[in-house]
């Protein structure tokens, strides 16, 4: 396959995994240090880097992850909005010659929601991006419906406190700040599990073992967060596209991956063909790596033409 052979000839390759759902605040924050510092301990040698980022990150959020980056001894190459990675690894992967077309990314990630229009076009002379626009909000991601479970959670526990008053061997004390940060990482694994199943437990237990379990089911899930698919789709509509010109529609992160989010998908967009056959978290690493190997003037990728709307 064309992307493994990209990602084993590329001479620098920065993976997803450390970039995933990272916030930056200031120089001396965001998860990429810790990551790209774990590699250095395990001897993984990193020198230069394609970094890619939201397409609706302002200037100063991508100063930030540059800066960030630099800290940490990184080269950045080049910097690409995550919606142009993925159009280029589907441009490697399953998009035919001889098309000439718009497209739509949808990147829902676990902080941020953006919408970038491209014009597409692959022929015998190459492939060739052009990006029309983008339209997003760096507040909005997969983070806020774990925040409704735990919300929901806290208010079960409250219920659970108050009818066992009485009851001297109830320790459990959902404030405490591990127990929030415990909460919070079950309330996210429900909600991932809760993509493939009906039914699952949110479940913690304090240092005593005094446990607290909540049953939920997916019907539970869309209706506590009602509100956030509400505001999902008046997303899309507000981006003002023209439905009917849209071929083909990119999903991109792991918010993508909540069954209603696709149906709303599927019921705005009807008549366009929807691909999710690439995994959503990992097809943003697969279009770095080709920009990557494209600035290292592999030949597997010469015929590459890239327009970006905020390209570093």
């Amino acid at each position: 396959m064309i992307l493994k052979k990209i990602v084993n000839d590329a001479e620098f390759y920065l993976s997803k995994k450390l970039l995933k759902n990272y916030k930056i605040i200031d120089n001396k924050d965001g998860n990429i240090i810790n990551e790209i510092e774990k590699n250095k301990e395990k001897k993984i040698e990193i020198k230069n880097a394609v970094i890619t980022v939201p397409a609706y990150f302002n200037q100063k959020q991508r100063e930030a992850t540059l800066n960030a980056s630099k800290i940490i001894g990184l080269n950045v190459k080049t910097m690409i909005n995550e919606s142009t990675a993925a159009s280029l690894a589907y441009a490697y992967s399953s998009f035919k010659n001889d098309e000439n077309k718009k497209i739509i990314v949808i990147d829902f990630g676990g902080g941020t929601l953006d919408i970038t229009l491209l014009r597409y076009v692959k022929n015998k002379d190459g492939v060739y991006c052009d990006v029309k626009f983008t339209y997003g909000d760096t507040h909005f991601g997969g983070e806020d419906f774990d925040n409704i479970l735990m919300t929901k959670c806290i208010e079960k526990y409250n219920q659970i406190r108050a009818n066992n008053r009485n009851n001297q061997n109830n320790n459990f004390n959902i404030f405490n700040e591990n127990h929030i940060l415990r909460l919070k990482r079950a309330c996210e694994r429900a909600k991932i599990k809760l993509s493939t199943y009906e039914y699952t437990k949110i479940h913690i237990e304090n240092d005593d073992y005094d446990s607290f379990e909540i049953p939920i089911t997916r019907k539970d899930f869309i209706d506590y967060c009602k509100g956030k698919f509400e505001e999902f789709k008046d997303f899309i509509k507000k981006s003002k596209i023209d439905i009917k010109e849209i071929a083909e529609i990119i999903l991109i992160g792991g918010t993508t991956l909540i069954p209603k989010v696709r149906e709303i998908i599927n019921d705005i967009f009807k008549y366009s063909i929807i691909h999710i056959d690439l995994d959503p978290k990992e097809v943003v690493a697969m279009g770095a790596s080709i920009r990557a190997a494209k600035i290292s003037n592999l030949p597997s990728v010469e015929d590459i033409t890239l327009f970006d709307v905020t390209i570093f």
